[in-house]
């Protein structure tokens, strides 16, 4: 199975409604990611399925992002002022860092 139709299925099992572009996005992203934590040129086919819950974690927080405040640091009333967390993005990959770190490479 490719990884687009893993990714796919996966959103789909999720109930989570996302565009080509979204998707491709998401891939584009979670493996580059990837390889440069891990120090490779091309995914190894034990990394796959990462790859691909990785890309859903991405897709989904986007998704969501315009439907949840969970980004929403303090609102301030007078002269309206909204502060937002720090993008929470590069903190998805840390999740997968136990898998990962059997593939990672040491780059000197």
């Amino acid at each position: 199975m490719e990884l687009k139709d893993i990714v796919k299925l996966d959103l789909k099992c999720s109930k989570i409604e996302a565009e080509e572009e979204l998707i491709d996005l998401g891939i584009s992203k979670a493996t580059m990611d990837i390889l440069a934590y891990c120090n490779l040129v091309e995914i190894p086919k034990g990394l796959i399925n990462t790859v691909a819950n990785l890309a859903v974690d991405i897709i989904s927080k986007k998704v969501n992002c315009d439907n949840s405040s969970d980004n929403l640091k303090s609102i301030q009333e007078g002269d309206t002022t909204l502060t937002f967390k720090d993008s929470i993005e590069n903190k998805d990959i840390k999740d997968y860092y136990n898998i990962l770190n059997n593939f990672r490479r040491a780059d000197f």
